[in-house]
């Protein structure tokens, strides 16, 4: 009777595959500095990236946080607006 063990996949699937994840997340980490430089400016964002020397630790977090915040601008722009009319 043959047995049936799981076949593990080939090296170029997972390649693939983690090439394709490699790409999605280089894709979100372009979108949260465009993000942030959109949200402050660009002479504001070199200005945080200059203090790199300082805390370079902090940069990214920095960085993706104001990302994320111009991310969810419109959301929060709605959320807000919905409050203030159930107050009136």
């Amino acid at each position: 009777m043959p047995s049936r063990q799981k076949k593990l996949p080939r090296i170029g699937a997972v390649r693939a595959r983690a090439t394709a994840l490699w790409w999605r997340l280089n894709d979100a980490a372009a979108t949260l500095y465009v993000g942030a430089a959109s949200l402050i400016g660009f002479e504001a964002l070199a200005l945080v990236l200059g203090f790199t020397t300082a805390w370079p630790i902090f940069i990214p977090v920095a960085v993706g946080l104001l990302g994320v915040i111009y991310v969810c601008r419109r959301w929060l722009k709605v959320a807000l607006g919905s409050l203030r009319r159930r107050r009136r």
